[in-house]
């Protein structure tokens, strides 16, 4: 976005407050979701459940709605929408440098364990 107003977590200055990573973190898995939805069921573009494969991540994680600042999230998911692009017959979002760090960042701190 511009003048750096949104830039990866690991990289905000906000990373350590309570809360924030897992308000930053519950509203990318939530963008995720809504642009792995349109972009799986895409009528101009055909519609294929296997292009949704690379967004499945987001559904590891395990976040709680309850602590989140709602304004903050809403804010959140329309900055990751809007840095995501326009849907389009392939998508480039999984090799955008922000995108890679948040899920990494995210994935490492929230996701579910399998024990």
């Amino acid at each position: 976005m511009a003048g750096g107003a949104f830039d990866a977590i690991d990289r905000d200055l906000r990373a350590n407050e309570p809360g924030f990573a897992e308000t930053r973190c519950l509203a990318l898995k939530d963008a995720v979701t809504v642009y792995a939805q349109i972009f799986s069921a895409n009528p101009v573009y055909g519609r294929d459940e296997s292009k949704r494969a690379a967004f499945d991540w987001a559904q590891d994680l395990e976040l709680s709605r309850v602590g989140a600042n709602k304004d903050e999230k809403a804010r959140l998911i329309t900055a990751y929408l809007d840095y995501f692009g326009p849907v389009t017959a392939s998508s480039l979002v999984p090799n955008l440098d922000i995108y890679q760090r948040d899920k990494a960042y995210c994935l490492e701190r929230f996701s579910r364990s399998d024990e």
